[in-house]
């Protein structure tokens, strides 16, 4: 804590340089760090008025945080205006479209859009996936997941999402079968993940012992 705050502390003095507070990359950055110390307010005080896309698309970021996506329709329609094709306009609106009521086809739209022209991420996909859900396409989210877990790097598990996601969609079932094989034979003995699975394994038992 004391190296953030440090940090933080060192920001404030930068950002009352007048030329600071003019450089459109250095505001990005310093709304970053804002955002992961969870200073949203401090962030969108920072970002408010610009229009430029990337500190809008912070700003929508900040404002799905605060369970907001009317203020941040508001600022996705700004974008719009601004550069309707730009990448960063199709992916706040994907986001929108996964934190908002509806059945999230503009979003898969954005998506689909975005996988035209720079192909598939694994972010893009899990996304996809959320938003199939989202319509009762569960099959078609699965296979969503599946492509996610094939164009992840094999270091880099995507799994943990199929656990999220499952559980969001009340298939509980279907996240301890995707994650029972494979994918944890591959991690370590002393993984965080399998020994909190191993934990949770006795404390069951320790519970269904009482009803025997």
């Amino acid at each position: 804590e004391k190296p953030k705050a440090a940090l933080l502390t060192r920001v404030a003095e930068w950002l009352q340089d007048a030329d600071a507070r003019q450089d459109q990359l250095f505001l990005s950055v310093v709304a970053n760090l804002y955002i992961n110390c969870d200073l949203l307010k401090e962030a969108l005080c920072l970002l408010h008025g610009s229009r430029n896309l990337e500190h809008l698309a912070l700003t929508v970021h900040c404002l799905l945080k605060l369970n907001r996506p009317d203020l941040a329709s508001k600022k996705f329609h700004v974008m719009k205006d601004i550069d309707e094709d730009d990448p960063l306009t199709a992916l706040c609106g994907a986001w929108i479209a996964t934190c908002s009521s509806g059945d999230g086809s503009e979003g898969m739209q954005f998506l689909r859009d975005l996988i035209e022209k720079f192909g598939q991420t694994v972010t893009i996909l899990n996304t996809m996936a959320v938003l199939e859900m989202r319509q009762g396409n569960l099959a078609e989210a699965v296979g969503r997941m599946r492509e996610a877990r094939e164009l992840a790097n094999p270091r880099r598990n995507s799994f943990r999402e199929h656990s999220c996601e499952f559980s969001n969609c009340a298939q509980p079932h279907w996240s301890s079968r995707r994650i029972d094989g494979k994918d944890c034979r591959k991690l370590p003995q002393n993984h965080p993940w399998l020994q909190q699975g191993c934990q949770m394994e006795i404390e069951f038992d320790r519970a269904a012992s009482g009803f025997k």
